[in-house]
Formats: C-alpha cells, structure tokens, sequence
C-alpha cells in the first residue's frame, strides 16, 4: 500500500513540475517574440545584400498504417 501511495505522489510531482514547465515556455515565447522586442522587418545578415539561406527538413511523425 505505501509503495503504491509513494508512486501517486512521484507520479503527481511530476505532472506538477511540467505544468511549470509549460508556463515557462510561454513566458520565454512572449519574452522574445513580443511586439516591444521583435521586429519582422530585420534580416539575420550583416549586409542587405547578402542572400539568406533557409532550411526546410520535414520528417514522418507516426505511421498509421501500411497498404501493401
């Protein structure tokens, strides 16, 4: 019976620790992309003139199922 109790509580704790986790998260997002603190219109270059090169990689997440 206490075994059991002492894993409720782990389990509980832990449910606890990443609801705050998720509030940091949040609170770093508004951090920096706030409207005060981000602005679109700035480029990641030293010059305008230099090219900027964005990678896309798309990767498979879970596979429902397989025709064969």
């Amino acid at each position: 019976m206490s075994r059991s109790l002492l894993f409720l509580a782990f389990c509980l704790s832990a449910l606890i620790d990443c609801s705050s986790c998720a509030d940091s998260e949040e609170r770093l997002m508004n951090w920096l992309l706030g409207k005060e603190r981000y602005n679109p219109l700035i480029r990641p270059a030293v010059n305008r003139s230099e090219r900027v090169t964005v990678k896309i990689q798309v990767s498979l997440a879970q596979l429902i199922s397989v025709n064969e």
